[in-house]
């Protein structure tokens, strides 16, 4: 019994160094996490910025660290500038409008930007790799997300393309 006995502490100190290196992940305590290198924003008492409220309307809050600002931080709802929140807004109604049109995460369509057009592309789906982009069962999905979205939509928020493009691509 003894031995049944030293194999139930051994246990139970691996579970308790366990929850101690648990609780320090937690707490912050451990420096061994790399640091971001574009950290979001976080605000002072009184700081006033803006958010896209349940209407998906771009309103405006004074940061008092409470449980409001700090769900609006935890899913990235802070913006410094009203623009920035606006940008925000409409990425979100383009993507819900590209999720009507989408399929699985495995479909064989995505769409693509190359060369200044935005057109819809065949992806190899022999090895399953996705890089996070809205797939489509049919080429005629995509054909119609692109129709249905738009062209500059999807170019400025599902892209991210700055409406001056300088030379990185051919349209000038």
């Amino acid at each position: 019994m003894t031995e049944y006995n030293a194999k139930i502490q051994e246990i139970e100190g691996r579970l308790s160094a366990a929850e101690a290196e648990l609780r320090a992940l937690k707490a912050g305590d451990n420096n061994d996490l790399p640091e971001p290198p574009h950290k979001r924003l976080y605000l002072e008492n009184n700081q006033t910025y803006f958010y896209v409220d349940e209407k998906s309307e771009v309103s405006d809050a004074v940061w008092l660290s409470d449980l409001f600002d700090l769900g609006a931080y935890k899913i990235g709802n802070v913006f410094a500038a009203e623009n920035a929140a606006k940008f925000a807004a409409e990425r979100l109604t383009v993507l819900a409008e590209m999720r009507e049109w989408a399929g699985k995460w495995n479909d064989p369509y995505r769409i693509i930007y190359i060369d200044g057009r935005v057109e819809p592309e065949t992806v190899f789906v022999g090895r399953c790799i996705s890089y996070g982009e809205i797939r489509f069962a049919t080429e005629a999905d995509a054909k119609n997300c692109i129709k249905a979205v738009g062209e500059d939509r999807l170019k400025k928020y599902y892209f991210g393309i700055p409406e001056d493009r300088g030379c990185c691509t051919s349209e000038r």
